[in-house]
Protein backbone atom coordinates (compact mmCIF):
# COMPACT_ATOMS: atom_id res chain seq x y z
CA UNK A 1 0.00 0.00 0.00
CA UNK A 2 2.44 2.37 0.95
CA UNK A 3 4.99 3.87 -1.79
CA UNK A 4 7.14 6.56 -0.63
CA UNK A 5 11.07 7.06 -0.40
CA UNK A 6 11.11 7.81 3.27
CA UNK A 7 8.74 5.22 4.56
CA UNK A 8 9.97 1.47 4.82
CA UNK A 9 8.07 -0.80 2.18
CA UNK A 10 6.45 -4.30 2.92
CA UNK A 11 6.97 -6.23 0.31
CA UNK A 12 5.07 -9.28 0.89
CA UNK A 13 3.08 -10.96 3.47
CA UNK A 14 2.33 -15.00 4.33
CA UNK A 15 0.37 -16.23 7.13
CA UNK A 16 -0.25 -19.95 8.69
CA UNK A 17 -2.81 -20.47 11.50
CA UNK A 18 -0.63 -19.25 14.36
CA UNK A 19 1.45 -16.83 12.51
CA UNK A 20 1.56 -13.68 9.99
CA UNK A 21 5.29 -13.42 8.67
CA UNK A 22 6.28 -9.96 7.04
CA UNK A 23 8.83 -9.54 4.69
CA UNK A 24 10.17 -6.11 4.91
CA UNK A 25 12.16 -4.24 2.48
CA UNK A 26 16.30 -4.68 3.88
CA UNK A 27 17.59 -1.43 5.45
CA UNK A 28 20.92 -1.20 6.06
CA UNK A 29 22.21 1.45 8.68
CA UNK A 30 21.11 2.96 11.61
CA UNK A 31 18.32 4.64 13.45
CA UNK A 32 18.27 8.27 13.89
CA UNK A 33 19.37 8.90 17.01
CA UNK A 34 22.39 6.41 16.79
CA UNK A 35 23.22 8.42 13.53
CA UNK A 36 23.22 12.27 15.57
CA UNK A 37 25.37 10.69 18.78
CA UNK A 38 27.62 9.21 16.69
CA UNK A 39 27.97 12.52 14.38
CA UNK A 40 27.68 14.58 17.62
CA UNK A 41 26.00 17.37 15.58
CA UNK A 42 24.06 17.60 12.29
CA UNK A 43 25.13 20.62 9.99
CA UNK A 44 22.50 22.68 9.09
CA UNK A 45 21.98 21.38 5.04
CA UNK A 46 21.91 17.83 6.22
CA UNK A 47 19.40 18.25 9.31
CA UNK A 48 17.70 20.24 6.62
CA UNK A 49 17.01 17.70 4.20
CA UNK A 50 16.71 14.97 7.23
CA UNK A 51 13.57 16.93 8.34
CA UNK A 52 12.42 17.59 4.96
CA UNK A 53 12.19 13.60 3.84
CA UNK A 54 10.93 12.67 7.31
CA UNK A 55 8.39 15.29 6.54
CA UNK A 56 7.80 14.20 3.45
CA UNK A 57 6.70 10.65 4.89
CA UNK A 58 4.61 11.49 7.38
CA UNK A 59 2.75 14.05 5.06
CA UNK A 60 2.70 10.99 2.74
CA UNK A 61 1.44 8.48 5.45
CA UNK A 62 -1.85 11.01 6.60
CA UNK A 63 -2.64 11.58 2.88
CA UNK A 64 -3.76 8.00 2.85
CA UNK A 65 -5.50 7.57 6.03
CA UNK A 66 -2.56 6.20 7.86
CA UNK A 67 -1.37 7.24 11.22
CA UNK A 68 2.36 6.37 12.87
CA UNK A 69 1.66 7.26 16.38
CA UNK A 70 5.28 6.67 17.66
CA UNK A 71 7.35 8.89 15.93
CA UNK A 72 10.90 9.02 17.54
CA UNK A 73 14.08 8.94 16.70
CA UNK A 74 14.49 5.04 17.40
CA UNK A 75 11.67 4.75 14.61
CA UNK A 76 13.52 6.63 12.06
CA UNK A 77 16.22 4.20 10.05
CA UNK A 78 19.12 6.26 8.25
CA UNK A 79 19.67 3.91 5.33
CA UNK A 80 22.58 3.89 3.79
CA UNK A 81 22.59 3.50 -0.76
CA UNK A 82 24.97 1.32 -1.10
CA UNK A 83 27.42 -0.71 1.54
CA UNK A 84 30.23 1.29 0.60
CA UNK A 85 28.64 4.45 1.72
CA UNK A 86 29.15 3.25 5.33
CA UNK A 87 26.42 3.50 8.26
CA UNK A 88 27.11 6.84 8.95
CA UNK A 89 27.18 8.66 5.62
CA UNK A 90 25.81 11.87 4.59
CA UNK A 91 24.21 10.59 2.05
CA UNK A 92 21.74 8.08 4.19
CA UNK A 93 18.49 8.09 3.65
CA UNK A 94 15.84 8.41 6.73
CA UNK A 95 12.58 5.78 6.21
CA UNK A 96 9.96 5.65 8.75
CA UNK A 97 9.99 2.53 10.07
CA UNK A 98 8.32 0.29 13.43
CA UNK A 99 4.68 0.36 12.46
CA UNK A 100 3.27 -1.55 15.28
CA UNK A 101 1.00 1.42 16.81
CA UNK A 102 -0.29 2.46 13.41
CA UNK A 103 -3.68 2.65 12.57
CA UNK A 104 -5.59 4.03 9.65
CA UNK A 105 -7.62 6.69 10.36
CA UNK A 106 -11.03 7.32 7.88
CA UNK A 107 -11.18 11.07 6.59
CA UNK A 108 -14.30 11.31 8.92
CA UNK A 109 -12.93 9.98 11.99
CA UNK A 110 -10.95 11.64 14.63
CA UNK A 111 -8.98 9.92 17.73
CA UNK A 112 -8.32 11.29 21.20
CA UNK A 113 -6.66 8.11 23.05
CA UNK A 114 -3.09 8.59 23.54
CA UNK A 115 -0.26 6.16 21.62
CA UNK A 116 3.42 5.90 21.75
CA UNK A 117 6.51 5.83 23.78
CA UNK A 118 5.71 7.11 27.35
CA UNK A 119 9.07 8.95 27.49
CA UNK A 120 8.47 11.00 24.77
CA UNK A 121 5.07 11.77 25.69
CA UNK A 122 4.44 15.15 26.12
CA UNK A 123 3.38 16.11 29.68
CA UNK A 124 -0.23 17.19 28.95
CA UNK A 125 -0.96 13.34 26.98
CA UNK A 126 0.48 11.28 31.14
Amino acid sequence: MCNHPNVVRLKEYFEDPQNIFLVMEYLEGTNLLKYVVKKEHLNEPLCKRVMRDIFSGVKYLHEIGIVHRDIKLDNIMMASQSRDEGTYSETAIPKIIDFGLATVIMPSETRTEGFGTIAYCSPEII
